[in-house]
């Protein structure tokens, strides 16, 4: 038995560490393990269903891609504060009198600066996709590039061609002519365990990427330890100032979740 199985209570403690909210699911999502969705059910009975199957397919995935479980629930704390929801995550509403122009005036679904005053009176303009107008307010889309699901995935960083493990299924290329492509690689990366296993998959690709640079022998010391390479899963580079605050950020999720324990 893999031994996270049975550090999977602790696991799952902490993952309660890290998230203070909690997303009740059913364990009714295709498993590839039986022992995980056993172990999602067990869980489940407890009211937090959500934490259990993340805990549940971190596992799964941790052992398909030779990496600790604890890593990927830090980085999707970090993420995404561990919400499934995909419009739970990229939603964000802004109250009309703190707006510098009326709501109605943005136009819907396009990338633009919207400023906005805090209750500080700071002002602040971010780069944000308006969605709706919800009574009289302004309700956005905050997601940097439109990253989806827990592990936030960019539509770019889902590889095309790649065979779901568990169903079969293979990732379409995405076609700019054809927004059916778009919106099939959408709903495969929004489903949750999907979602998991991409970002998951992309964290061992980083691990190669920065401890692997000539590809025919990597560095020991880089591939055990995540802080040489983490954060290149948020910037895209091994390292530098933006990518070591990354890391800091991640561990000090890691960290949270290590030192709690249910009262």
């Amino acid at each position: 038995m893999n031994l996270w199985w049975i550090l999977a209570p602790w696991l799952w403690q902490a993952a309660i560490g890290v998230r203070a909210e909690y997303q009740p699911q059913y364990c009714d999502h295709p498993f590839h393990r039986e022992s995980a969705k056993a172990y999602c059910e067990a869980t489940g009975l407890d009211g937090r269903e959500w934490l259990a199957r993340f805990v549940a397919w971190s596992i799964e995935e941790a052992d398909r891609f030779g990496l600790d479980p604890r890593l990927i629930l830090a980085v999707a704390a970090n993420e995404s504060l561990l919400g499934h929801d995909q419009l739970e995550i990229c939603r964000m509403t802004i109250a009309a009198r703190r707006l510098e122009r009326a709501p109605s005036s943005y136009p819907r679904g396009h990338r633009q600066e919207i400023c906005w005053h805090r209750d500080s009176g700071e002002r602040v303009c971010r780069k944000l996709i308006p969605l709706a107008v919800v009574d009289g307010d302004l309700l956005v889309n905050p997601c940097a590039f439109g990253e989806i699901g827990t592990m936030q995935i960019r539509q770019h960083e889902i590889p095309a061609g790649e065979v779901v493990p568990w169903t079969g299924e293979v990732i379409p290329e995405l076609d700019p002519n054809d927004p059916a492509t778009r919106e099939a690689r959408l709903r495969i990366a929004s489903d949750p365990h999907v979602n998991i296993w991409l970002g998951t998959r992309a964290l061992a690709g980083v691990r190669e990427y920065c401890c692997c640079p000539g590809r025919d022998r990597c560095s020991a010391s880089c591939w055990g330890d995540y802080r040489q390479w983490l954060g290149a899963y948020n910037t895209g580079h091994c390292s530098g100032e933006t990518s070591d605050r990354y890391e800091r950020k991640v561990t000090a999720r890691w960290n949270a979740a290590a030192e709690y324990r249910l009262p």
